[in-house]
């Protein structure tokens, strides 16, 4: 089909409690041990035997990790020996976020208390030296091309150079944000570093981002250029909303052809359930 890559789920070990109120991490977002990899997903020698076969194809192998949290089942826990980090401290304080507020969406926990995702404290030194050496040994043992980084923006973009640095592979985030201006903050611009350093969270000093982001803002633009969704305020149907957007983005983006491009992922609706016209896609 001409495929030249593939991006899979994350592979690290997860919750494997009781079921919970949203069911058992089919998906693999609900991580607890990153040094452990998800034995219901295989075993190291598979992940390798999957490495060497893309690469024998001339294909490239993207991994989906997440560092910003780990999976609870309270927001009060008092054992931390399930998780790769064990003291209390290498956490944010519980709060729920408020969304809109920088500081609140990379400091407090995502999900809820049913499924809470304990915030990693990503300022503390030792939790930034440990995730340097980890990735730095993960990509080196799976041979890994490129990591998809989840939920980047609720982590300060000051922490992502670093990190990625330490990977030595081409690092892509989730940004799920629609405004343009507002997503370019997040890819490292080589000019200027520091740019976006403020803004995403960061001390305004240090070099901020990473070397893509997923396509959020041209994602929005194309259900509105094309999407019959039988609702004006997402179908407009308009090509040149679809145009000015480019504009913006060729404008705005330090890269837009490193830009990762979509029409639908896991994160929002699919397409066929979208459009009204399937003929539309």
């Amino acid at each position: 089909m001409g495929f030249t890559a593939i991006w899979i789920s994350p592979v690290h070990k997860n919750y494997d409690g009781p079921r919970t109120a949203y069911g058992h991490p089919y998906h693999g977002y609900w991580v607890t041990d990153i040094s452990k990899l998800n034995d219901r997903f295989g075993t190291a020698n598979d992940l390798k035997h999957l490495s060497d076969e893309l690469h024998k194809r001339g294909m490239l192998f993207m991994v989906d990790i997440v560092v910003n949290h780990v999976a609870s089942i309270t927001t009060t826990p008092q054992d931390y020996s399930s998780f790769y980090f064990k003291k209390e401290s290498q956490y944010h304080p519980y709060c729920s976020i408020n969304y809109g507020d920088t500081r609140s969406e990379q400091q407090c926990w995502m999900g809820d208390a049913k499924v809470a995702l304990m915030d990693v404290n990503t300022e503390d030194a030792d939790v930034v030296s440990s995730y340097a050496s980890w990735i730095k040994d993960f990509v080196r043992e799976y041979q890994i091309d490129g990591l998809r980084l989840d939920a980047a923006k609720h982590i300060r973009g000051d922490f992502w150079p670093g990190f990625c640095k330490s990977s030595d592979v081409f690092c892509m985030g989730e940004v799920y944000e629609q405004d343009v201006r507002r997503a370019s903050l997040w890819q490292l611009n080589p000019s200027q570093p520091t740019a976006g350093s403020q803004e995403t969270g960061g001390n305004g000093q240090d070099p901020a981002g990473m070397d893509s982001i997923l396509n959020f803002p041209l994602y929005w633009e194309l259900v509105k250029a094309f999407a019959i969704t039988g609702q004006s305020s997402t179908g407009a149907l308009d090509l040149t909303l679809l145009e000015g957007a480019l504009g913006r983005m060729k404008s705005t983006f330090p890269d837009i052809s490193s830009l990762g491009n979509f029409l639908e992922n896991h994160d929002v609706p699919r397409w066929s359930g979208l459009s009204v016209d399937p003929q539309s896609l």
